[in-house]
Parts: structure tokens; sequence; C-alpha cells
């Protein structure tokens, strides 16, 4: 992650996105082509998954942050099913039990900060309640 300049603290997501491509990219040249989508999918979700998540938790994600986080993990479900809308995308998220980057990063933020909460006596919490 790049630090950009300005009064706001602001990262470059453009390196993740790469690395996650990467790891889709050898999953998806290493599968047959009668493998299932749920073994694809579990195999996204242990691999590409956790590189597209490392770290977000400690940063404020603006909604442009947020939808191309989404759209790059979205379009490991184009490449999978071939379909071309986000309705069928969302549709095949909700079937597979898979939730949307938007979510995973709001639920590991969520988690980030109430570890924080929990353990009152730390800095970063001191900090966060001055922020």
């Amino acid at each position: 992650m790049q630090k950009l300049h300005g009064k706001r603290l602001k990262i470059n997501i453009q390196k993740i996105i790469h690395k996650l491509y990467r790891a889709a990219n050898s999953i998806f040249g290493k599968i047959v082509t009668f493998t299932s989508p749920m073994v694809v999918l579990s195999l996204i979700n242990a691999s590409c998954a956790p590189i597209l998540l490392y770290g977000l938790n400690a940063f404020k994600l603006n909604k442009s942050e947020l939808g191309k986080i989404d759209d790059t993990l979205n379009s490991i479900f184009y490449k999978l099913f071939k379909v071309n809308s986000k309705e069928n995308i969302r549709l095949c998220q909700f079937y597979f039990k898979f939730l949307s980057a938007t979510y995973l990063v709001k639920y590991n933020m969520y988690n980030f900060l109430d570890g924080l909460r929990k353990n009152g006596d730390s800095l970063p919490y001191i900090l966060l309640k001055l922020y």
C-alpha cells in the first residue's frame, strides 16, 4: 500500500488488485474444465480473498475504493460463471455463500475495532477514542 499526498490518508490499492489477479489466474490456470465451481470458489476464498483484505481493516475506505475492491472480486465471478450483470453476480455470491468484498472489508473492520475495544488499555484504542 502506498501513501498518496494530501490532508487525508488515502491508499493505493492497485498493487493489491494485481496480486489478487495473479493468484486468481494461477488457480484458473491449474483447474480442469470439469472442476466444480464450489471447489474453485473455496480455493479463491482460501487464497485470494486474504490477499485482497490484508490490512484494509485499519483504513477507512471511501465508496470508490470499496467499489474497486468489489469489482475486482466480481471479476472472478464473471470469469468463472460467464455472466455479465451485477445482479447475476450477487445471486451467484448468495447461492454459493460468498460475501461481497464490501461486506468482507466491513466485517473485518468491525472485528478489528471490536478487538481494540476489548483491550481498552492499548495505545491504538486510546487513539481511536480520541479520533
